[in-house]
């Protein structure tokens, strides 16, 4: 899951199955604190505090950027901050809400999703690093080198993957594509075919199929494979000006979105269903600037970005209803999550009605 250098955020979502995925780019939470000075606010003063304890970063985000349930109803929130002035500082934690226990929260590294997978969760950056999280909150790194300490298990390297299972996560989008087993709790290199090298490709993984999405001028192609080796594909002619901004596996399906970018900003403009070898494609009833993409209730894709957002897919999207400005979805259990910089709303019917999180 990867936004190609645009501000799109895209998002694989699966009902009634615990594996969520939530991204942290970097953006404001608690932006109230831009109303003043920044510098006088409890927020500035726990992003630079050397000090400062998971509790304080969870206290001034005030709402989660990212959110998933494993099996047992054990709760996962990542929390981050950073500086509303430019800068490059940055904290996240992580909070782990177990039945009929107090909630526990640990400090963990930047820029993070978070993913349930069954019994237990992932943290994880396009940088491939991952660290694990139980339901009594123990977190376990695992990384590709580095010096041992406890609970840290290093790698020398990562082995390619003998194709991929149902379960498989992306974990790793960067200079190595790898996925996460939760079958094993390894990390493993992703089996890719040789593409150009001028071409950026997008890679997702989904129910047990590799999807590679690889852009030119005047075409997108789109390959599909189990087990890294045997490949199909398909494609198709974007429309002038636009291409790939982002990309979403769930099921045997993949949806993409086509962007243009107008005035500094990139806007998606057509919403493309591969399923079965074939690509169905239509236009977005309106504009949308930056974004989500990610997949909803009854295989429907989601798009949107602050108050603006459809469900639907190839046979037409509708409009819906948010409680606010909205950045991101998610799933705790089966009741949708829409994340806001300081709010977060949750929805049992998949967007027709909406309450506060932690009503």
């Amino acid at each position: 899951m990867r936004a190609r250098a645009v501000p799109l955020v895209l998002v694989a979502l699966v009902l009634g199955v615990a594996a969520v995925v939530v991204v942290l780019h970097g953006r404001g939470v608690g932006i109230e604190v831009l109303s003043g000075d920044f510098r006088d606010t409890r927020y500035y003063e726990v992003l630079y505090d050397d000090d400062a304890t998971a509790e304080d970063v969870v206290e001034v985000a005030e709402a989660p950027s990212g959110i998933a349930e494993m099996d047992d109803g054990t709760e996962v929130r990542l929390y981050g901050i950073n500086d509303q002035e430019g800068g490059d500082a940055e904290k996240a934690a992580v909070q782990v809400r177990r039945p009929g226990a107090d909630p526990v929260a640990k400090l963990v590294p930047t820029a993070l999703e978070v993913t349930a997978v069954g019994d237990h969760a992932v943290l994880h950056s396009l940088s491939g690093e991952v660290t694990t999280v139980e339901p009594d909150g123990a977190l376990r790194e695992i990384t590709r080198n580095g010096t041992g300490a406890d609970g840290m298990i290093v790698l020398e390297g990562y082995e390619p993957a003998d194709g991929v299972e149902p379960g498989d996560v992306l974990v790793g989008n960067d200079q190595v594509v790898t996925l996460y087993r939760p079958s094993t709790r390894t990390v493993h290199e992703v089996p890719l075919p040789k593409v150009d090298p001028e071409i950026l490709p997008d890679v997702e993984i989904a129910d047990g199929r590799i999807w590679l999405v690889e852009s030119e001028p005047l075409k997108v192609s789109v390959r599909w494979s189990t087990d890294g080796e045997e490949w199909s594909g398909t494609e198709y002619v974007p429309e002038p000006r636009t291409g790939p901004a982002g990309t979403s596996a769930h099921g045997d399906a993949l949806a993409i979105v086509d962007s243009t970018a107008t005035d500094m900003a990139f806007s998606a403009r057509t919403l493309h269903v591969v399923e079965d070898g074939q690509v169905r494609s239509i236009d977005l009833p309106e504009r949308v600037d930056d974004g989500y993409l990610g997949w909803s209730v009854g295989d429907q894709v989601l798009i949107g970005y602050e108050q603006t957002w459809f469900r639907g897919g190839p046979e037409g999207l509708e409009r819906f209803d948010v409680p606010g400005d909205v950045f991101a979805m998610a799933f705790a259990g089966k009741d949708l999550v829409a994340l806001g910089d300081d709010e977060a709303w949750t929805s049992p019917d998949g967007g027709d009605s909406w309450d506060d999180l932690d009503d």
